[in-house]
Protein backbone atom coordinates (compact mmCIF):
# COMPACT_ATOMS: atom_id res chain seq x y z
CA UNK A 1 0.00 0.00 0.00
CA UNK A 2 3.20 2.28 0.95
CA UNK A 3 4.27 1.69 -2.99
CA UNK A 4 0.67 2.71 -4.15
CA UNK A 5 0.66 5.70 -2.50
CA UNK A 6 4.60 6.71 -3.15
CA UNK A 7 3.63 6.29 -6.74
CA UNK A 8 0.08 8.28 -6.33
CA UNK A 9 1.84 11.01 -4.76
CA UNK A 10 5.30 11.04 -7.45
CA UNK A 11 2.21 11.44 -9.99
CA UNK A 12 0.64 14.34 -8.45
CA UNK A 13 4.07 15.98 -7.92
CA UNK A 14 5.02 15.27 -11.83
CA UNK A 15 1.78 16.11 -12.97
CA UNK A 16 2.20 19.54 -10.84
CA UNK A 17 5.47 20.48 -12.01
CA UNK A 18 4.93 19.90 -15.81
CA UNK A 19 1.20 22.05 -15.12
CA UNK A 20 3.75 24.53 -14.07
CA UNK A 21 1.27 25.28 -11.26
CA UNK A 22 -0.15 28.15 -12.31
CA UNK A 23 -3.84 29.02 -11.38
CA UNK A 24 -4.05 30.44 -15.14
CA UNK A 25 -3.27 33.90 -14.19
CA UNK A 26 -0.18 34.43 -16.14
CA UNK A 27 0.79 37.12 -19.18
CA UNK A 28 -1.57 36.20 -22.46
CA UNK A 29 0.67 35.50 -24.87
CA UNK A 30 0.36 37.78 -28.18
CA UNK A 31 0.21 35.70 -31.39
CA UNK A 32 2.83 36.54 -33.49
CA UNK A 33 3.11 39.40 -35.85
CA UNK A 34 2.98 38.00 -39.56
CA UNK A 35 1.35 41.02 -41.28
CA UNK A 36 3.96 43.63 -43.30
CA UNK A 37 4.30 47.11 -42.77
CA UNK A 38 2.25 49.22 -45.40
CA UNK A 39 4.63 52.14 -46.98
CA UNK A 40 3.19 54.98 -49.78
CA UNK A 41 5.81 57.16 -51.50
CA UNK A 42 4.38 60.69 -52.61
CA UNK A 43 7.65 62.10 -53.42
CA UNK A 44 9.48 60.87 -55.90
CA UNK A 45 6.65 59.79 -58.18
CA UNK A 46 7.49 57.52 -60.98
CA UNK A 47 9.75 58.96 -63.67
CA UNK A 48 9.66 62.05 -61.69
CA UNK A 49 12.40 63.86 -63.55
CA UNK A 50 15.30 65.66 -62.03
CA UNK A 51 18.30 67.51 -63.08
CA UNK A 52 21.81 66.86 -62.19
CA UNK A 53 23.04 68.56 -59.26
CA UNK A 54 19.01 68.38 -57.82
CA UNK A 55 18.55 67.10 -54.15
CA UNK A 56 16.30 63.84 -53.66
CA UNK A 57 13.68 63.93 -51.28
CA UNK A 58 11.76 61.46 -49.31
CA UNK A 59 8.13 61.58 -48.74
CA UNK A 60 5.37 59.08 -47.86
CA UNK A 61 3.76 57.66 -44.63
CA UNK A 62 5.17 54.45 -43.36
CA UNK A 63 2.61 51.58 -40.96
CA UNK A 64 2.32 48.98 -39.37
CA UNK A 65 -0.05 47.20 -37.35
CA UNK A 66 2.67 46.46 -34.01
CA UNK A 67 5.75 48.85 -34.58
CA UNK A 68 7.79 50.35 -37.47
CA UNK A 69 11.53 49.84 -36.98
CA UNK A 70 13.46 51.19 -40.35
CA UNK A 71 13.60 52.52 -43.60
CA UNK A 72 15.96 51.78 -46.07
CA UNK A 73 16.62 53.50 -49.15
CA UNK A 74 18.97 52.53 -52.07
CA UNK A 75 19.89 53.87 -55.59
CA UNK A 76 20.71 52.14 -58.70
CA UNK A 77 20.73 52.82 -62.20
CA UNK A 78 18.51 50.74 -64.55
CA UNK A 79 20.28 48.06 -66.11
CA UNK A 80 18.02 48.73 -69.44
CA UNK A 81 20.56 52.09 -70.29
CA UNK A 82 22.08 52.04 -73.30
CA UNK A 83 25.87 51.68 -73.55
CA UNK A 84 26.46 55.45 -74.64
CA UNK A 85 27.79 58.31 -73.08
CA UNK A 86 27.22 62.06 -73.30
CA UNK A 87 30.23 64.58 -73.07
CA UNK A 88 32.47 62.15 -71.67
CA UNK A 89 30.15 61.27 -68.48
CA UNK A 90 29.77 57.52 -67.97
CA UNK A 91 29.96 57.02 -64.73
CA UNK A 92 26.30 56.59 -62.91
CA UNK A 93 25.77 57.91 -59.71
CA UNK A 94 26.14 55.38 -57.14
CA UNK A 95 25.33 56.84 -53.60
CA UNK A 96 25.41 55.14 -50.17
CA UNK A 97 22.60 53.49 -49.13
CA UNK A 98 20.36 55.24 -46.70
CA UNK A 99 18.71 53.63 -43.36
CA UNK A 100 16.49 55.70 -41.27
CA UNK A 101 15.00 54.30 -37.75
CA UNK A 102 11.20 54.40 -37.41
CA UNK A 103 9.07 54.30 -33.85
CA UNK A 104 5.90 53.76 -33.54
CA UNK A 105 2.63 52.15 -35.54
CA UNK A 106 2.79 55.16 -38.41
CA UNK A 107 5.51 57.39 -39.19
CA UNK A 108 5.38 60.47 -41.63
CA UNK A 109 8.54 60.71 -43.75
CA UNK A 110 10.27 63.73 -45.06
CA UNK A 111 14.57 63.42 -45.37
CA UNK A 112 17.20 64.46 -47.93
CA UNK A 113 18.39 61.11 -49.50
CA UNK A 114 21.03 63.01 -51.05
CA UNK A 115 22.56 65.51 -53.66
CA UNK A 116 22.64 64.36 -57.36
CA UNK A 117 26.27 64.24 -58.61
CA UNK A 118 26.59 66.57 -61.61
CA UNK A 119 29.23 65.02 -63.29
CA UNK A 120 26.96 61.67 -63.59
CA UNK A 121 25.42 59.55 -66.22
CA UNK A 122 21.63 60.42 -66.80
CA UNK A 123 19.15 58.06 -67.56
CA UNK A 124 16.46 56.23 -65.36
CA UNK A 125 17.83 54.97 -61.60
CA UNK A 126 15.48 52.86 -59.66
CA UNK A 127 14.92 53.99 -55.67
CA UNK A 128 14.39 50.80 -54.09
CA UNK A 129 12.65 51.00 -50.27
CA UNK A 130 12.51 48.39 -48.01
CA UNK A 131 10.68 48.73 -44.99
CA UNK A 132 11.09 46.16 -41.79
CA UNK A 133 8.85 46.34 -39.35
CA UNK A 134 9.76 45.52 -35.44
CA UNK A 135 9.17 41.68 -36.31
CA UNK A 136 11.18 41.99 -39.15
CA UNK A 137 8.65 41.66 -41.34
CA UNK A 138 9.24 43.77 -44.80
CA UNK A 139 7.74 45.57 -47.39
CA UNK A 140 9.57 46.07 -50.70
CA UNK A 141 8.70 48.60 -53.06
CA UNK A 142 10.70 50.64 -56.56
CA UNK A 143 9.95 54.23 -58.29
CA UNK A 144 11.82 54.32 -61.48
CA UNK A 145 13.07 58.48 -61.70
CA UNK A 146 14.80 59.84 -64.48
CA UNK A 147 17.73 62.58 -64.64
CA UNK A 148 19.19 64.56 -66.91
Amino acid sequence: MKVYNLSLLAFLFTLLVACGGSDGGGEEVKPEDKESPTLVISSPTENQVYGKGATLNILGTAKDNEGLASLMVSVAISEEQPKTSLKGISDPWEPENKTVSLEGTEQSLDFVFGDIDSDIKGGTYIVSYVLTDAAGNETKKQTNIIIQ
